[in-house]
């Protein structure tokens, strides 16, 4: 994992290791993601993102983005990728386990 411009914290929710993203604030954090070369390209990968919060009433919106880039043996690995995002409204309720798929499957 790596930590954005702006990063977010870190604490533990039980067992669980997480990222505190601030309210209001833009916080940001990426990883890499490497699928073995025998995958069969011709299945589609779902991103599945969990998360939850601790604050309480939860009015705003947590927008997710991913951006991935398919490439082999010969290919240039600095294309643009492609990006696909869910945006999911307000009103979770805290300290419950939320469940998020990307709306598009990744295809090799």
């Amino acid at each position: 994992m790596k930590k954005g411009v702006v990063a977010p914290g870190e604490s533990f929710a039980g067992l669980y290791p997480t990222l505190d993203f601030a309210d209001g604030r833009d916080d940001e954090a990426y990883y890499v993601i490497h699928v073995p070369f025998r995958r069969d390209a011709t299945t589609n990968m779902t991103v599945e993102l969990r998360w939850m919060h601790d604050t309480g009433a939860d009015i705003g919106t947590v927008l997710w983005k991913c951006t991935y880039l398919s490439s082999g043996c010969g290919d240039d690995p600095t294309g643009t990728g492609t990006e696909i995002q869910v945006l999911t409204d307000g009103n979770h309720p805290a300290d419950v386990i939320q469940c998020d798929s990307m709306t598009t499957d990744i295809i090799a």
